[in-house]
């Protein structure tokens, strides 16, 4: 899953292919075909469109049209009266589809989670999300709703240990990491010895007082304003 941050970062890296899926819907639009990435359906339409035309212009043509009584039987009449030879249309749709394809197989996704592809299958990104990179990327996303107060807590606390690191990178180990901090806080408090209790957390005035003077921590933590 990508968080906000991650889903703002991948619609940035890929907005050449929403213009690549906004030029393929306008392509089928402009040539008055339904949106579909199947290319036998786009080709099986516009063949139909231009058999359509000439029933307007062909009496004899409509009547052994309409004496068919299968659609099957009607199709293979559509598909022996109309050559699509030298209509660029469905080449067009063709190349542009292949080209969508084959971007949308390198669309990576920030933080380490593959590739879109890998969680939506490029049919199921037209079909559902109507080649939308931004709706299909908001549900690859995490949603805090009615969960806000979870994130907070823990943002609270991230801001709380980045200082903590800072401190101790400063005064106990250089280079400290988010472990490294984290395994230095019970040196300040008292110990329970692994007892499971619900008393509060102290701190170890004694140790804090011999610590201070060690590390330097008066010098290093601000004093309050």
């Amino acid at each position: 899953m990508l968080t906000q941050a991650e889903n703002a970062e991948a619609r940035r890296n890929y907005t050449y292919f929403e213009d690549q899926c906004t030029a393929y819907k306008a392509l089928l639009a402009t040539a008055s075909l339904p949106f579909s990435t199947d290319l036998d359906v786009v080709t099986s339409a516009y063949r139909q469109q231009l058999f359509d035309g000439l029933l307007k212009i062909d009496q004899g043509l409509k009547a052994r049209y309409e004496l068919l009584r299968t659609e099957e039987g009607r199709q293979k009449l559509v598909a022996e009266t109309i050559n699509l030879d030298g209509h660029d249309v469905i080449d067009e749709v063709a190349t542009s589809l292949q080209q969508l394809r084959a971007t949308y197989q390198r669309i990576g996704l920030p933080g380490n989670e593959g590739y879109l592809h890998q969680a939506i299958h490029f049919d199921s990104f037209a079909s559902m999300f109507n080649l939308d990179l931004g709706k299909a990327l908001d549900g690859q996303t995490i949603k805090w709703a009615g969960n806000e107060h979870v994130l907070a807590y823990f943002q609270q606390l991230a801001t709380f240990l980045t200082g903590w690191k800072t401190l101790v990178a400063a005064t106990i180990k250089q280079g400290a990491s988010v472990q490294d901090a984290v395994m230095y806080l019970p040196d300040f408090f008292e110990s329970d010895l692994g007892i499971m209790t619900n008393e509060p957390v102290r701190v170890d005035e004694k140790r804090l007082h011999f610590r201070m003077g060690q590390h330097r921590l008066s010098q290093n933590i601000p004093r309050p304003k």
